[in-house]
């Protein structure tokens, strides 16, 4: 996804701000199968009592990252409108 969106970024001189935009902002589906992904995975962790600290505390991470990808998307299309 990362990759995807800096290439497209990458060109986005060559085609109209909206284009960029346009092809950009559908990757928020996929950061809310990412937040999915992660809501089974906490509850999965509590299953394992030995080692759920260390997983929620890595979920958290990607719950960040997740969030940090949105916060990008947010500036993406408040920048390309």
């Amino acid at each position: 996804m990362q990759h995807e969106a800096a290439i497209r970024l990458l060109a986005a001189d060559l085609v109209p701000d909206s284009v960029t935009r346009d092809a950009l902002l559908p990757l928020r589906a996929e950061l809310d199968r990412l937040d999915s992904l992660m809501d089974e995975s906490e509850e999965r962790a509590h299953s394992l009592p030995h080692r759920e600290r260390y997983l929620v505390l890595q979920i958290s991470l990607i719950r960040r990252v997740i969030q940090a990808h949105r916060d990008w998307l947010d500036e993406v299309e408040r920048t390309l409108s």
